[in-house]
């Protein structure tokens, strides 16, 4: 507890309230999609259905990537990509030099080297996700910028991180029992000691997460749209190649004469030994020239937090640098510049770290929600009254249209649909969902939001098998238990929205009404 003038208490508390209203709706949706987005892998792995046991990065590649350059056309192979797709296959992506009509040729590379689906034309168009990993790639870009387009979405989330930040640090100065709110919850009290108590037992649990995933999110948010052209600006007259060759190493001087590749399967072996992980994510730029260089992403080894970006000479295969997740030498802010992913999707500790952050995420959005609701118990006017249907809107339409998003996945799948199926699902769902909300009283809204998004969630399991997924049988013989954990999970969230329904319909009849005071 900290002990405050009562005028700097009352200053905080307002701070506190006000910055919960005026953000609140926003600060819900980028925690709750951050909760979701924590979870994306485990998500991709049991929305896609994939029973391989191999990496496909970790097997004979230098055959398959040699004959998918020889058959591009010369001008698009500037640059070659590769990555891990589903079911143990190589994505394999080709683009020829950057711009406004740059074109591409993406691959999907079976593990005997067959080409299972080949996609030509304007970059731009071929660039989405790989339909099997649309779901997650789609919620992580819905918490990342919320779909709008950069750099705005980064600013959003940015101020939605300051939002956040500044609610944490009011709140644990205006708690008076920080540690006693922690374990109290009066379950038996008038129902408005309750909901402060679940706002306080939220709130306390989720507060050094809160402060952490702000700061964290900030630095993403604003590097990216405010940051680096700032810093370009003033050390660089504007320029962004000039910093990004300060910060990643000027390129080598352009040598077009032909020259032999070096072999990719040495490289890669030498890359995961001196790296001490798998590759991640591989690229292999000018490929078959004197100036060729092959970057390899790896993840980070076993007890650390941070991978290793490690840069071969293309065509003699001799490694040329070991980079550090931010600037060419070791310094305390690259350092804590490569912390800032491990400990804002929680990632740093395997499943245990993500289902603990997805946890304190959850926290975080029970208490947004509540201090909402209870900021508004204490008024009485038309604002109030129209800001409580939005809150019902948008914190229980969400849910509601991630189902539908992960609804139109499925659909999608069996026609190779891709991501415009996923947020096309997403979109009509929100649709729903306000149209509900506005036609509805406003009583029934919650509970028939929360009905209807335990109802969609209960059928995901059917539509994933309906889409030709792998049953529990086919995973649980091929050791994948992606599959039978995701829908037990999925199961059991849906249980706890109809279970949440039923109640609320029943228990009581009388409509909100803000200015019922809060004890």
């Amino acid at each position: 507890m900290i002990r405050l003038p009562a005028r700097e208490h009352r200053r905080l508390v307002a701070i506190h309230g006000w910055t919960g209203v005026g953000l609140g709706l926003l600060l819900y949706v980028v925690v709750a999609t951050g909760t979701v987005a924590v979870l994306a892998r485990e998500i991709g792995a049991w929305s896609s259905g994939t029973l391989a046991t191999r990496a496909p990065l970790s097997r004979a590649l230098d055959a398959a990537v040699g004959r998918a350059i020889v058959d591009a056309p010369p001008g698009l192979r500037d640059t070659v990509d590769l990555s891990a797709a589903a079911d143990d296959r190589l994505a394999v992506s080709l683009r020829g030099p950057a711009g406004p009509d740059a074109r591409g040729i993406d691959l999907d590379v079976a593990p005997d080297g067959a080409v299972l689906r080949r996609r030509d034309g304007p970059a731009a168009d071929i660039e989405d996700a790989d339909p099997p990993g649309a779901l997650a790639a789609f919620l992580v870009d819905l918490h990342v910028r919320l779909y709008v387009p950069a750099p705005w979405g980064y600013a959003v989330t940015g101020v939605a991180g300051l939002a956040l930040l500044a609610a944490a640090l009011s709140g644990f100065a205006i708690h008076r029992h920080l540690l006693k709110d922690i374990f109290t919850l009066r379950r038996g009290a008038r129902p408005g000691l309750t909901a402060r108590d679940r706002h306080n037992m939220a709130g306390a649990w989720a507060l050094p997460f809160a402060v952490v995933l702000a700061v964290t999110g900030s630095v993403f948010s604003w590097s990216a749209s405010a940051g680096f052209p700032a810093l370009a600006w003033m050390s660089y007259g504007g320029d962004r190649e000039a910093l990004f060759a300060a910060l990643a190493g000027p390129p080598p001087p352009a040598d077009p004469t032909p020259a032999p590749r070096a072999d990719l399967d040495a490289v890669m072996a030498d890359a995961a030994a001196r790296a001490g992980a798998a590759p991640t994510y591989v690229r292999l730029a000018r490929p078959g020239r004197a100036d060729a260089r092959i970057t390899v992403y790896a993840a980070p080894p076993a007890g650390a937090l941070t991978g290793h970006t490690l840069v071969y000479d293309g065509a003699s295969g001799t490694l040329l640098e070991d980079r550090r997740a931010f600037g060419r030498v070791a310094s305390v802010g690259g350092t804590l510049y490569g912390l800032m992913a491990p400990l804002h999707f929680g990632d740093f500790a395997g499943p245990a770290s993500k289902v603990a952050w997805a946890a304190l995420g959850l926290c975080s959005c029970v208490a947004t929600l509540g201090g909402i609701r209870l900021w508004l118990a204490r008024r009485d006017d038309r604002a109030s009254a129209l800001l409580d249907r939005c809150t019902a809107i948008v914190g229980l339409g969400l849910p509601f249209a991630t189902a539908g998003a992960a609804a139109g996945f499925f659909a999608g799948l069996p026609g190779g649909g891709g991501p415009g199926w996923t947020e096309a699902g997403f979109l009509a769902a929100a649709a729903a969902a306000t149209v509900a909300g506005i036609a509805l009283p406003r009583r029934r809204v919650g509970p028939a939001l929360s009905a209807a998004t335990g109802i969609g969630l209960a059928l995901l399991p059917a539509l994933r098998w309906a889409a030709g997924e792998p049953g529990w049988g086919a995973a649980l013989a091929a050791g994948r238990l992606a599959v039978p954990s995701g829908d037990v999970a999925v199961l059991a969230i849906a249980a706890a929205f109809l279970w949440t329904a039923a109640p609320a319909a029943m228990r009581d009849r009388r409509p909100f009404r803000p200015g019922r005071a809060v004890p």
